[in-house]
C-alpha cells in the first residue's frame, strides 16, 4: 500500500446529486465503530494488528470525482456523497438483510426493493479503510472486502482470519501466536 491511496465507486455518476444519504459523522463514527467490531472478532481481540486503529482519525469531506475515500495512513476521510452515489448506512449492520442476493461467499448485492440498492455500503468501505490501517492492501488473496473498487448495492463481507478461517488459507504468525498462548492457558489450567 502506499501512503495515501483511493477507495473509487466503480461506476461514476454525470451528476453529483446522488440518491440515499448524505454521510454524518456521527453516522461515521457508528459505522466504524461496528467496522472495528468486525476486524476484532476476524482477527481476534488479542492481535498486536488492532492496536493500531486507535491511532486513526476517521472524518467526512467533499472528495473529488469518484473516490469514495482518502486513506494517509493516519486519516481516513470519507466522501459526504459516495461520489454522488448516496451512502447506504445500515441500522442493522450484523444481520446484512438489505443484502438478498448472493454473488459468492463473501460477495452480496442488494436487490431493486431494497434501501440499500443503487447506493455505497458505508459499512464496507469503513471495513476495508480499517483493514488498511491494520496492514491489508488492496485486493488481498483471500478478503474481498480488500478489493479497491465497490460497486453501488454491493456489500463485501469479513471472513474470520487466520486458524478458524478457511482451511485451505494460510495462518498467519499473529494466529500462531494467538493459538500457542491458548493452549499453554488450558495447560495450565
Amino acid at each position: 500500500e502506499s501512503a495515501s491511496s483511493n477507495m473509487v465507486a466503480e461506476t461514476v455518476l454525470v451528476s453529483d446529486t446522488g440518491i440515499g444519504e448524505t454521510l454524518t459523522q456521527s453516522a461515521l463514527d457508528l459505522v466504524g465503530g461496528v467496522a472495528i467490531a468486525q476486524w476484532s472478532d476476524a482477527l481476534g481481540e488479542g492481535d498486536p494488528r488492532l492496536a493500531s486503529l486507535s491511532d486513526i482519525r476517521i472524518t467526512v469531506a467533499d472528495l473529488e470525482g469518484d473516490a469514495l475515500r482518502y486513506f494517509d495512513g493516519a486519516n481516513i476521510v470519507v466522501d459526504v456523497t459516495a461520489a454522488g452515489h448516496g451512502w447506504f448506512v445500515d441500522a442493522t449492520p450484523a444481520d446484512s438483510a438489505e443484502y438478498s442476493l448472493r454473488l459468492d461467499r463473501n460477495v452480496i448485492v442488494a436487490d431493486s426493493a431494497s434501501a440499500a440498492f443503487g447506493r455505497m455500503d458505508l459499512l464496507t468501505v469503513m471495513t476495508h479503510e480499517l483493514g488498511h490501517a491494520i496492514g491489508f492492501v488492496d485486493n488481498e488473496p483471500g478478503h474481498a472486502v480488500m478489493d479497491e473498487d465497490l460497486e453501488a448495492g454491493v456489500r463485501y463481507l469479513l471472513d474470520k482470519v487466520g486458524f478458524d478461517a478457511d482451511p485451505d488459507r494460510p495462518i498467519s504468525d499473529a494466529a500462531l501466536i494467538q493459538l500457542a498462548a491458548k493452549a499453554a492457558r488450558l495447560e495450565s489450567a
